[in-house]
């Protein structure tokens, strides 16, 4: 973590320096709020981690996709990042499993599907995506209001049939 804040002061010192402006600009303009969400999903997911509910979500999900077929396994993982990255959003769903993926019996295929479901599952609901959130901040700005329902009725049946789609594509590819 240290070194994270280390290497991003020392990234936006050095880009400072070399527009050679007053960087005020640029900090006015971010999105503070967005930005808290998005670093309270990390804390949300720590939570996760540490009171054993990814470990419960994991333990049926990997019996699932080491139990059956290629099709059987990549649907379950699929579930789990529909379930994650709408919980969690999707990048800390991605993190939280990068050492479960290594354990299943087929773990390319894994990360293909763990990366395209996290991807798609995006779209499920407004809190799927720090983007979506985005737009419909930006979009209420201007006075459309984008609502929990109403992106939620486009948003299911979109993501369920990328999903399908995407499974079927990557298992029948590898």
């Amino acid at each position: 973590m240290t070194a994270g804040l280390i290497i991003f002061a020392a990234t936006y010192v050095l880009m400072v320096a070399v527009a050679q402006r007053d960087p005020a600009y640029a900090i006015d303009r971010i999105e503070w709020a967005l930005l808290l969400f998005f670093a309270s999903l990390f804390v949300v997911m720590r939570g996760l981690e540490q009171t054993g509910a990814v470990a419960v979500i994991d333990a049926h999900a990997v019996a699932l996709a080491q139990g059956g077929s290629a099709l059987g396994g990549a649907t379950a993982v699929s579930g789990v990042m529909l379930l994650l990255s709408n919980l969690i959003s999707n990048v800390p769903a991605v993190l939280l499993w990068r050492n479960t993926v290594p354990t299943l019996p087929n773990p390319d295929l894994t990360w293909r599907i763990v990366a395209m479901s996290s991807t798609f599952a995006g779209n499920l609901l407004l809190i799927g995506s720090m983007a979506n959130l985005i737009v419909a901040e930006r979009a209420e700005a201007r006075g459309v209001r984008i609502g929990f329902v109403e992106y939620a009725r486009v948003g299911v049946p979109v993501t369920l049939l990328t999903l399908m789609w995407g499974i079927g594509v990557l298992v029948a590819l590898r």
